[in-house]
Order: C-alpha cells, then structure tokens, then sequence
C-alpha cells in the first residue's frame, strides 16, 4: 500500500512539472510554459470548428511527421464535455 501511495505521489509530481513546470531549480520547463506551443481556446464549449482548428494547426507546423501519433491534452470537465 505504501509502495502504490509513493508511486501515485511521484506520477501527479511528474505530471505537474511536464505540464507547469517553471524551468528553474532543476524543475522542467512545462509545455504551459514553453514558448511557441500551439493552442486553442476554446471559450467553454467546444464546437465543431474549433476542433477541426486544432488539427489544422498541428499539420500545418507539420507536427506530425513520419506517421506520428496524434493526441489532444485537457481538464477531465473539457473531456466529459467533448464525450
């Protein structure tokens, strides 16, 4: 039980500095952070055109090169939403 509590601790601590790490005092840069990332905001509610946008953004940075994968990172509220 120990064990699972330290690696849930370290998987949330790992998660945090990936996405709003400051990039100081041996902590990452997070990718809200990094300068030049893609965005989209989408104001509340998600619709048809923006997510479209998204991909469109990504293809033309010719993001995904050699037949990479493609994914999209949110809050769990923007997922129930888009479900």
């Amino acid at each position: 039980m120990v064990r699972s509590e330290l690696a849930a601790v370290h998987g949330i601590a790992i998660d945090r500095a990936a996405l709003h790490g400051s990039g100081a005092d041996s902590e990452p840069l997070g990718i809200y952070q990094t300068p030049d990332v893609l965005t989209e905001a989408m104001g509340g509610v998600p619709d048809y055109a923006k997510l479209t946008s998204m991909s469109a953004k990504v293809a033309d940075a010719n993001a995904l090169v050699d037949g990479g994968s493609f994914g999209y990172l949110t809050t769990p509220l923007m997922a129930g939403k888009l479900k």
